[in-house]
């Protein structure tokens, strides 16, 4: 027997369907940035699960947050709605909510890759750094200095009126 492991943000960011529209969750203390409010990309993550659960067979593609109000560890209920279900791609709204308020809002444009003719996965690998001799081969130089002109004139030449 096949033992699958979950990874710990998967396991953090799932979701509970209760009804039509509306998901449980909860907000893992594990996540907690500076001031101890879990990080704003955790809690994205958290309502796009439930989004993309929503729509099933497609992942979010593009997606806009509005952060409400700090989120806090515990339970959370996620509302979402299908705005719009089209042939390639769909629109969805979620939003998270503790205790009643709301803590962020999503828009979100979710799809099919292979629908849409995009690679299956993407991993675009780290960037490439160029190694220390190549970082000084483009030295900084500081600017020519130029000696003031007499007239103030920043290019140099003045003309007087005849007289």
């Amino acid at each position: 027997m096949t033992q699958t492991r979950v990874h710990r943000f998967d396991a953090d960011t799932a979701v509970t369907r209760l009804e039509d529209g509306h998901w449980s969750a909860r907000i893992d203390p594990g996540w907690s940035s500076i001031g101890g409010a879990p990080n704003g990309g955790y809690t994205l993550a958290v309502a796009l699960a439930a989004a993309s659960q929503a729509l099933p067979g497609t992942e979010p593609l593009s997606t806009s947050v509005h952060y409400v109000k700090p989120a806090v560890s515990g339970p959370a209920e996620v509302e979402v709605e299908v705005i719009k279900r089209g042939r390639l791609k769909s629109t969805v709204s979620a939003r998270l909510s503790q205790d009643g308020s709301e803590r962020l809002r999503v828009l979100a444009t979710c799809g099919e890759r292979a629908a849409l003719g995009w690679p299956g996965a993407f991993s675009p690998g780290p960037p490439r750094i160029p190694g220390r001799t190549a970082a000084w081969h483009h030295r900084w130089r500081p600017p020519a200095r130029r000696r003031p002109s007499p007239t103030g004139s920043s290019t140099g030449s003045c003309r007087t009126p005849a007289g």
